[in-house]
This record gives structure tokens, C-alpha cells and sequence, in this order.
């Protein structure tokens, strides 16, 4: 019988910092390799504290105090931050929310819609 992982949230309680290693994807976004310790709270047990590294984007990276999801083991304990797919932290999503939005911006000023934050005319 095989245990499964479980996705589960976790606190980041802190970062370590980057390591020596640095890499940069084809769409130009600059990762490094940090390491993390985290307070893992997977549904029905009691909270857990590990250690883990993950890849992270250098611009949009998690913080101490953000809740994150991960990957995690209950057999051994280790968890694996997921960066692809959380809005706050994946690249691919934030280059789509931004052209989103520059697109409605040109939009708005293309037909003299009011910017958000702007007062009517």
C-alpha cells in the first residue's frame, strides 16, 4: 500500500534566503532556490513544522506570514511549496492578469471610460 501526499496549507514562518542557485526561464523570469521553514496544517491533524527548499520566483516570491499551499507527506513529513497555479506567486498568472488589465486600460481610454480611481466627468 502506498501513502499519498496530501495538499495541505502552510504558514511560512521564515526564509532562509536564496541560495547559490539562480535560473532564468525562457519567458525571462529570474527563480532562485530557497529554503523554508514552515508550520504544515493538513485538515484533521495536528500542525507540523518542517523544512523545506523550493524554486521561487525573485519578483513574486512567498513571504513569512503568507499561507501557502503544499505539497505534503504525512509519512515523512516533507512538504513541497506550490508556487504554479496561486495568483500571488506564478509567473504565468501575473504576466495574464497584467495584460488583463492593460488591456481594459487601453480599453477605457479608447472609448473615455473613467480609470479606476479616476473622478467621473
Amino acid at each position: 500500500m502506498f501513502d499519498k501526499k496530501v495538499l495541505a496549507d502552510a504558514l511560512i514562518l521564515d526564509d532562509e534566503g536564496p541560495g547559490p542557485v539562480r535560473d532564468t526561464d525562457v519567458h525571462g523570469v529570474d527563480w532562485e532556490h530557497h529554503k523554508f521553514i514552515l508550520e504544515v496544517r493538513p485538515e484533521g491533524e495536528a500542525p507540523v513544522r518542517v523544512e523545506t527548499k523550493a524554486k521561487v520566483p525573485i519578483f513574486s516570491q512567498p513571504n513569512p506570514g503568507d499561507v501557502v499551499k503544499v505539497e505534503y507527506d504525512p509519512k515523512n513529513h516533507k512538504a513541497e511549496i506550490q508556487i504554479e497555479g496561486d495568483p500571488r506567486y506564478d509567473p504565468k498568472l501575473i504576466r495574464a492578469a497584467k495584460k488583463q488589465q492593460a488591456a481594459a486600460q487601453r480599453d477605457a481610454l479608447l472609448n473615455g471610460v473613467p480609470l479606476p480611481g479616476e473622478p467621473p466627468r
